[in-house]
């Protein structure tokens, strides 16, 4: 089992004392994440604005996945840190139902069920060292998000963060692979929903909107910002999750 970095240490690079703390880069993705769902909500998918918004929605999940991967090195309580996610996921899943039937789509589990598996997955790649079902394990995790809100690829992106937090260019180089196949799925869905290849590339093109997530990650200096002083500012941006897609459901 390897050591737990020590508290305020980010594995994402030198810790500075300038760029974006934890509070600032959780606001960027919250706030993604909202024009993300606003475009979902009220643009047309094929208009500008909302490619655009959708462009800037990709890079919450990345965003929220490194800070599992970040969360299970500095957690006191893998237990409780699984636990939260559970909690939220469960509590989120009405609204994320009442905004999902909104844009006629069909029931999936929102996006906290995904960082759950994220989570489970980077417990089992840690606790399964020389086991043999170690990979079984991590997969079984990335297929179980099959069901949920950005399947698959968050598992990835966790995993690599995750695995190569020691080395920048290789976690690029795996979040890299992970954007590929996220482009791939999204790709291959499109294609099996007709139209062909040349609407089905269009279609898929905002995908890529994952990687400015990176460089963002790169400005991270891992340090905590005042949120986290303030009694359940661990908790605001859980509860946003579910606030915000109510809210939108509503209108």
């Amino acid at each position: 089992m390897r050591p737990r970095l020590p508290a305020r240490q980010s594995f994402c690079g030198r810790v500075t004392t300038t760029a974006l703390n934890r509070d600032a880069l959780k606001l960027l993705a919250a706030g993604a994440m909202l024009i993300d769902h606003i475009g979902w909500r009220f643009l047309d998918f094929w208009s500008v604005a909302g490619q655009v918004s959708h462009i800037i929605g990709r890079i919450a999940m990345p965003v929220l996945c490194f800070f599992v991967a970040e969360g299970y090195a500095h957690t006191r309580s893998r237990k409780r840190y699984a636990l939260r996610l559970m909690l939220f996921a469960l509590l989120s899943q009405l609204p994320y139902a009442l905004f999902q039937s909104r844009l006629g789509q069909e029931l999936r589990l929102n996006a906290i069920f995904t960082l759950l598996f994220c989570f489970l997955s980077v417990l089992s790649y840690e606790k399964l060292v020389n086991c043999p079902l170690r990979w079984p394990a991590v997969f079984g995790c990335a297929a179980a998000t099959a069901w949920c809100d950005w399947p698959v690829t968050a598992v990835f992106f966790t995993l690599g963060f995750w695995v190569f937090r020691a080395n920048r260019s290789r976690q690029a180089s795996a979040f890299s692979l992970a954007a590929a196949f996220y482009f791939f799925l999204e790709f291959l869905g499109r294609i099996s929903l007709g139209g062909g290849l040349g609407a089905a590339l269009c279609a898929s093109l905002y995908t890529l909107g994952v990687f400015p997530a990176l460089l963002l990650l790169r400005l991270y200096n891992g340090q905590n910002g005042r949120l986290l002083q303030i009694r359940w500012g661990k908790q605001a941006f859980y509860w946003f999750y579910p606030a915000h897609l109510l809210a939108l459901a509503l209108l």
